[in-house]
């Protein structure tokens, strides 16, 4: 049966056995896949059917069986983890290239940065591998200038551009865990240098802003040159099928 210290890989397993339990686990998930899909398509014949969140923790690729089972019991677009920091797979999508490059299957990429000591959730502490920066101003230009062109530049071996979008993760920090997940505040401020701040005020529009314990950073405009960015390459690049997207 192999190492046991080793349930993933079964080291020193003979290759019977390994050929077993792998064919054991692709069925397994293809049937786990094709029981939710049937029962969605009894309902909703039209609408794509997306796969659970999310597959390729850290972006390290799940089993191939598992992927090959989501994919032929019905996936149809896989959402992907991704590591912007700390661990092995850190800013990389190597992993999740291969995945694509294995099933043909569009992806969208879960995804989120933190500033934990640069926010109102300072006085909580952090969690294991949370993707975190000193200042909003570092979480943004990790945004901006690492993470989404990565997400924008992933292809497949065959060219094929397979990232379909990310699901940031999330619009508010998140009092329950504690964590400097959002763009805006509890107290509703956003995080642009402006807003979430000591100092009570009100914003262009006449609704009140400031009140926090600290003068926190900017990490908003980071976020709006970045996403801008990507639309103006998007609209100038498919208008012009001859010139290549970068």
């Amino acid at each position: 049966m192999g190492s046991m210290a080793d349930p993933y890989k079964h080291t020193g397993a003979a290759p019977a056995v390994q050929a077993d339990l792998d064919s054991f686990l692709y069925r397994y998930t293809k049937r786990y896949t094709q029981v939710a899909v049937d029962a969605i398509r009894a309902v909703d014949k039209n609408h794509l059917i997306f796969g659970p969140a999310a597959i390729n923790n850290f972006g390290a690729k799940a089993r191939d069986q598992v992927l090959l089972g989501l994919r032929d019991g019905g996936v149809q677009v896989f959402q992907f983890n991704y590591d912007p920091a700390f661990g092995p797979m850190a800013a990389s999508m190597a992993e999740n290239n291969q995945s694509y490059d294995l099933t043909g299957i569009p992806a969208y990429i879960w995804y989120s940065v933190t500033a934990q000591a640069d926010s109102a959730m300072a006085a909580k502490p952090t969690i294991y591998a949370q993707p975190n920066f000193p200042t909003q101003a570092g979480r943004g230009d990790h945004y901006a200038n690492v993470d989404v062109p990565n997400f924008f530049k992933a292809r497949g071996a065959n060219g094929d551009h397979y990232v379909t979008g990310f699901d940031w993760w999330e619009l508010v920090d998140n009092p329950g865990e504690g964590i400097n997940w959002g763009l805006i505040t509890l107290r509703d401020n956003a995080y642009d240098g402006k807003e979430a701040v000591i100092a009570p005020g009100t914003d262009p529009e006449g609704f009140s802003v400031g009140g926090e314990n600290a003068n926190y950073g900017d990490f908003i405009s980071f976020v709006r040159t970045a996403n801008f960015g990507v639309d103006e390459t998007l609209s100038r690049e498919l208008s012009n099928p001859a010139e290549p997207i970068h």
